[in-house]
């Protein structure tokens, strides 16, 4: 498993993961800052967009597959985009690309969900279904252009109680422009009547240049809600009543419906992109070696795997990146595997940190693991502030 610039021998314990990029998408949503397209803008070709991207993936999933000696995955995650845009046809060929061990995630907006859909989705092995619902409020869809409605993502998740036998997954937002604490907690009531095993609560980001952004600074009266952070506290805190545990800062499951792909990313894993834009991690040793795939289309769909930029991640920055996604866990990070890797400690490497913290009741060490506390899980960024100067001070 060569890294073909460098010579040298890229290090891993267990199967990649994978994540495929399916770049589609019919409109764009104002806030969204993910690479996709709509169909009209790609190059020009006598194959369907959608036929199109899939024959090009299973291209770069061969590809990658042979370079990192891949036989069999350890997940895998088909994010956009809009994936559920593919036809049955389209994700049968796609999922017969690859074979992998664990657990198929794949995202869908509810406007694309049909009976039949889902029913090919899981003949192709799908096993865990995200589907983008952000809000069950028309007024607060429109606010950040997202396409859709409340109609439509109820008659998804009424298609989905139906239909669909496997894991279940579920996506809001909380910060959106008119957003109440009582319209956010009747989404997580509502959602919580549908056989949901896995809710998504991401905080609203205004990334520079989106629609959203260029919304908010010129048009008057139009702003993020003021009380944000007491309104994520009350959905975490209305999740957790209605059976769904927190396992990281974003993320709720019941009991034993964790993503496990997403999971791969918190323990920096080794994983594998395929499609425009995505990216791959591999460690090598106590570094990374990181490739991150072209966004110019006719590009990517001229040679997959051969247009990207390469990194070599040193190994403090490599650490720093473990410490960053790793407490983002509930369950923090395993001392063990932390030495495995670095062959040191974490207690020593952010002592200081990890005593300040401790003695604030903000951080607990407790056998194999160092995790944020309740309290200290919504001050990640500055803990991870304190690691950085420290580590980087070293």
């Amino acid at each position: 498993m060569a890294d073909r610039t460098a010579g040298r021998v890229l290090i891993r314990s267990t199967a990649p993961s994978l994540y495929i990029h399916v770049p589609v998408c019919t409109r764009k949503c104002d806030y969204c800052d993910f690479f996709s397209c709509a169909p009209e803008t790609f190059p020009p070709d006598s194959l369907p967009v959608p036929d199109r991207i899939t024959r090009t993936l299973i291209r770069e999933i061969t590809q990658r597959s042979t370079e990192f000696s891949v036989s069999r995955w350890n997940t895998v995650y088909i994010g956009g985009g809009t994936p559920s845009l593919l036809s049955p046809d389209n994700l049968a060929d796609l999922c017969s690309s690859f074979s992998c061990s664990g657990e198929i995630s794949m995202e869908a907006n509810p406007e694309s969900i049909t009976g039949p859909w889902l029913a090919a989705a899981a003949d192709c092995g799908i096993t865990r279904l995200s589907i983008g619902i952000q809000s069950l409020h028309d007024p607060l869809l429109r606010a950040v252009g997202r396409r859709g409605s409340v109609n439509a993502a109820r008659k998804a998740l009424d298609t989905v109680a139906d239909f669909w036998h496997g894991q279940l997954s579920v996506d809001l937002i909380c910060g959106i422009p008119g957003q109440t604490d009582t319209m956010l907690l009747d989404d997580i009531r509502e959602v919580s009547r549908y056989p949901v095993d896995h809710v998504s609560l991401y905080s609203l980001m205004v990334e520079p240049g989106t629609p959203l952004s260029r919304r908010l600074e010129h048009t008057p009266g139009f702003h993020l809600p003021d009380n944000e952070q007491d309104l994520w506290f009350s959905a975490r805190d209305a999740l957790e009543e209605a059976g769904f545990l927190q396992y990281e800062v974003s993320n709720f499951a019941k009991p034993g419906k964790e993503c496990h792909h997403n999971l791969v990313y918190w323990h920096m894993d080794p994983y594998l992109g395929a499609g425009p834009s995505a990216v791959g991690t591999m460690p090598n040793g106590d570094e990374s070696v990181r490739y991150t795939n072209t966004r110019d289309l006719t590009a990517w769909f001229s040679d997959p795997s051969q247009h990207q930029d390469i990194e070599h991640i040193s190994r403090k920055d490599t650490l720093f990146e473990v410490l960053l996604m790793g407490f983002r866990l509930n369950a923090g990070i395993s001392r063990k595997r932390f030495e495995n890797r670095f062959s040191t400690d974490i207690l020593v490497s952010i002592a200081q940190a990890v005593d300040s913290w401790e003695k604030r009741g903000l951080l607990v060490v407790e056998g194999d693991s160092v995790a944020l506390t309740r309290n200290g899980l919504p001050l990640l960024n500055r803990f991870i502030s304190d690691c950085m100067e420290e580590l980087f001070h070293q």
